[in-house]
């Protein structure tokens, strides 16, 4: 939230009054003239200082929209927050720390649910997609008492060619994800489902709509 300063300068009018009292000829009949009041003039208002307003954050026109996930029967989950994520669940790959964040989520009818993640990195995200594909080389790891099974990324129709796409199977649920780079920013799509078949598929239809939102201008 900006703070919007603004100087308020008092008016002061400055008057002054003549003498009001009737000076009397001692010795002549002639009529008594009143002093001429003295006459000065207002000083200038300054003007208002001007008011700065915060630009809107970068990352909102990246985000995925109602129109983007048309037709997924996604119902949002809360309202988006400004939390910076340090690191991924999975093999606890690190993101770098962000200028600015972007976090929602959405909850499908089944239960299933979708994150999306959105970092600006000033230095370019591109390194953070290429130091989680050497993370995920952990193989294994263990969240919530679970123990996740990491598999081999894959490519799908549509998937940004530069992009990082996995899923990570557990015994209870599967989370799959992926990491797409556009210049400083960074957008995570991650869809958690009890059935692997249903993530893996439902991130095949939203990676490539979450990718093209960064081309946003």
């Amino acid at each position: 939230m900006s703070t919007i300063s603004v100087a308020v300068v008092p008016l002061v009018a400055g008057c002054s009054f003549g003498d009001n009292k009737l000076r009397r000829a001692s010795d002549s009949d002639e009529p008594v003239a009143a002093a001429s009041p003295s006459t000065t003039s207002t000083p200038p208002v300054p003007a208002a200082a001007p008011v700065r307003v915060a630009p809107p954050p970068r990352l909102d026109r990246f985000a995925l929209t109602e129109a983007d996930l048309a037709g997924e029967g996604l119902t949002r989950a809360g309202e988006p927050v400004r939390m910076m994520l340090a690191r991924l669940d999975d093999c606890g790959a690190p993101l770098g720390a962000a200028r600015e964040s972007y976090r929602a989520s959405w909850r499908y009818p089944t239960g299933a649910t979708v994150l999306q993640y959105l970092a600006l990195h000033p230095g370019g995200a591109d390194a953070i997609v290429r130091n989680t594909r050497g993370a995920l080389a952990c193989g294994r790891f263990r969240l919530g008492g679970n123990t996740f099974r990491v598999e081999t990324p894959f490519r799908f129709p549509g998937d940004d060619p530069a992009g990082l796409s996995w899923c990570a199977v557990g015994e209870r649920e599967t989370t799959c994800t992926s990491l797409v780079a556009r210049g400083e920013v960074l957008s995570v799509l991650t869809v958690s489902a009890p059935a692997a078949a249903r993530a893996r598929a439902a991130l095949i239809r939203l990676a490539p709509r979450a990718a093209s939102a960064l081309d946003r201008v």
